[in-house]
């Protein structure tokens, strides 16, 4: 028996949601997806390269923000020494 196709993807308008699948999202209470697999996929792919650029973006903050306090450190460091020799 063919499945009958219940729901059509919102972004690519392709069928993709059957009654068995109805059936087992109600069963374990969980809402009904609006996207198929292949553009949840595609959309999922997109968020984790935009969250992957924040990472590396946060990351080379950090690191810019770690030399500078380490460059004026030394600075500190050596002002110091000098004070010391003197």
């Amino acid at each position: 028996m063919i499945d009958e196709f219940l729901k059509t993807c919102e972004n690519c308008s392709v069928p993709f949601f059957t009654k068995g699948e109805r059936d087992f999202y109600y069963s374990k209470r969980l809402t009904e997806p609006y996207l198929c697999k292949k553009c949840r996929d595609g959309r999922n792919q997109k968020k984790n390269y935009q969250n992957n650029n924040k990472i590396e973006l946060l990351f080379l903050n950090i690191s810019e923000n770690w030399k500078l306090e380490a460059k004026q450190e030394s600075v500190d460091l050596f002002t110091r020494l000098i004070k010391l020799m003197r």
